[in-house]
């Protein structure tokens, strides 16, 4: 009987059961006269469970009572660095004092940065070193719930009906290569970006986590991507009426707004300064073509003056109807969430550093700037591989070979609802619009 027939068969004829010490050791001792499988065969274990027992056989048998049912516990991780240890579980207390958010990225961050400072040339601080350092402090990474968004009972229907639809615009349009066919979406941030969960003693019954007091300082940027991999420049809208004298990185465009909410003006905005150069040096280096733009049904993006504007520059847009743009856009199921985390990580970077800081004058700590959430975008964007931005496109089933023999790299829908950052503007109202009629007299938008 080999390995593996064993433990198929383990798994579907037993349930779970404990043993004595007596009984692991006696199963131990039989691996030396049957062999480890037949061993766990006739001890009714998993080779797996031998094999853990066989390695504990001098704790086993050390201990008095072998008629009780014990866990040998394996000893607690030693570090290789014990001063790096103490000066990290030190300021990580520092950090909790202060109600401060530690993620295991920060850990790991600050670890490598103690390191360094301490002359230890041979720490990694990487996943191993951070689990062993939970375990020796008796520590967890302690989170909250989040619900999934509610999908339309027809959802397979409608997707499916989205994919032919993209597929008949192509043909249409002629409409092959990688370079002309784009998605679009806002996504929302803030100037404070605190993870929701944090490290913390086991079994502490206050977690709080201290922010800059920017939570409710908002922001929308626009991002643009190409089934190539390629990036157009990003739009920034702020909230207000002035920019003030803040240094724009190149890189990056910026728009004020009210309410920081994507607009007619910003629509605009978006193409004169980031989509319509970029589509200009694709068009001068690449065979004449159509552009398919794909985007969500929301007010702003089919507006009559935008239409003309995409009309003019040969642009076909590609409508998403509501309730599956979780599903079928690439930037709101791959892109976005990835990009959120890098400037997640960015702030967590901002925030365990004393550099960089500006208080107000009863020493409260402000929020980052405008000017160094512009350098984050820019950062943060560019470190976007186009390899994902590629398989976002074929993952949503829009830049497919027209033969079919693709179709087998598009995500599994009900697989990938849980993982998708579906923070549509449109659909949560943070832009402001509301859904409306796609038809115009000039052009036609493939919506349903």
């Amino acid at each position: 009987m080999t390995r593996a027939r064993h433990q198929e068969g383990l798994k579907a004829t037993s349930h779970r059961r404990s043993f004595t010490i007596k009984q692991k050791l006696a199963a131990v001792d039989a691996i030396k006269t049957l062999g480890i499988i037949e061993a766990a065969r006739s001890a009714g274990c998993s080779t797996s469970s031998l094999g853990e027992w066989r390695k504990q056989k001098l704790a086993l048998a050390s201990t008095d009572d072998r008629n009780k049912r014990k866990r040998v516990r394996s000893a607690t991780p030693k570090t290789r660095s014990a001063e790096v240890d103490e000066a990290v579980f030190g300021w990580f207390e520092e950090q909790r004092a202060l109600n401060n958010g530690v993620s295991g990225e920060m850990l790991c961050y600050k670890a490598r940065d103690i390191a360094v400072r301490l002359g230890v040339n041979d720490f990694t601080g990487g996943r191993g070193w951070y689990r062993h350092f939970m375990k020796r402090h008796d520590l967890s990474l302690r989170m909250k719930t989040t619900m999934s968004p509610q999908l339309p009972a027809d959802m397979k229907v409608r997707v499916k009906e989205w994919h032919e639809k993209v597929m008949r615009i192509r043909s249409d349009k002629n409409i092959h290569q990688l370079q002309f066919m784009a998605n679009m979406d806002e996504t929302p941030l803030l100037f404070d970006m605190p993870y929701t969960r944090t490290i913390a003693p086991k079994g502490s019954k206050k977690v709080a986590i201290r922010t800059a007091g920017g939570e409710k300082k908002r922001l929308t940027v626009v991002l643009t991507i190409f089934a190539d991999g390629s990036k157009a420049k990003p739009l920034v809208i702020f909230r207000g009426k002035r920019l003030g004298k803040v240094k724009v990185p190149d890189g990056v465009a910026v728009l004020m707004h009210p309410k920081a909410w994507n607009s007619d003006e910003g629509m605009q905005t978006w193409l004169k300064s980031c989509f319509i150069p970029h589509l200009q040096g694709i068009r001068k280096v690449s065979v004449p073509s159509d552009m398919m733009l794909t985007m969500d049904l929301f007010k702003p993006h089919v507006a009559a003056d935008v239409t003309k504007e995409l009309e003019k520059n040969a642009m076909v847009p590609c409508i998403i109807p509501a309730g599956i743009t979780s599903l079928v856009q690439p930037l709101d199921v791959s892109i976005n969430k990835s990009f959120k985390q890098r400037m997640r990580n960015k702030w967590a970077q901002w925030m365990t550093e004393s550099d960089g800081k500006t208080f107000t004058k009863g020493g409260n700590m402000r929020c980052p700037s405008k000017e160094l959430m512009l350098r984050w975008v820019v950062d943060c964007w560019s470190t976007i591989p186009s390899d994902m931005i590629i398989k976002s496109f074929k993952g949503a089933g829009i830049s497919q070979l027209p033969d079919g023999s693709e179709d087998h790299l598009m995500w599994n829908r009900e697989d990938s609802v849980e993982e998708s950052d579906d923070e549509s503007d449109s659909e949560d109202g943070m832009n402001g619009g509301g859904m409306t009629n796609v038809s115009h007299r000039d052009m036609t938008l493939y919506a349903f």
